[in-house]
């Protein structure tokens, strides 16, 4: 394919080195000879930046990344954050009582800790068969005792709107056939 949903598109570059440019394409995403309508899509990038701010006794999150292309239920997001000593012990016990702690590993990094969460990725055509990362992710971050700033801002209004799940309720969009 072209890879079309990564914005790369290395396999048409190479194509057009090669060849000429045909004048039109058609690239079904269904089943031939008819699709009589596709899912509808949203294509947007949330992103903010923030200060680093340290308090003594606290944590606070310095980064969180998650997601490789917008079509795909992410598997995999990370988030590093830094603090005190007493953050291990913080993380290790927010772990403990996580519900899905199996899918959480914490590491200590030469300044932190890093936190990765791990899902299911899959097509987001049929999002219920994944189980997204990064709201998995979001979820634990929301457990920790973060300082207030930026980072745990940013994050909790990212699990605040989008914490739901994949219906869109929160953000008020959800519909349905």
């Amino acid at each position: 394919g072209t890879d079309e949903e990564s914005g790369f598109m290395r396999g048409l570059k190479y194509y057009l080195k090669k060849e000429e440019a045909p004048w039109g394409g058609f690239s079904p995403d269904g089943e031939f000879p008819v699709i009589h309508a596709e899912k509808g899509t949203l294509r947007f990038y949330v992103s903010d930046t923030w200060e680093e701010t340290k308090h003594a006794g606290g944590m606070y999150l310095k980064e969180i990344r998650g997601g490789t292309k917008v079509n795909v239920v992410p598997g995999y997001a990370y988030a590093a954050v830094d603090g005190t000593e007493d953050a291990e012990h913080m993380l290790q016990e927010a772990r403990d009582g996580f519900a899905k702690k199996d899918n959480i590993s914490i590491s200590k990094q030469d300044t932190g800790w890093k936190i990765e969460a791990k899902g299911l990725g899959g097509h987001s055509s049929q999002p219920w068969n994944g189980e997204n990362a990064i709201q998995t992710l979001l979820e634990f971050l929301h457990r920790l005792p973060l300082e207030e700033g930026g980072g745990a801002r940013f994050a909790g209004k990212i699990e605040e709107l989008f914490g739901d799940g994949y219906r869109g309720e929160r953000l008020g969009i959800a519909c349905e056939d």
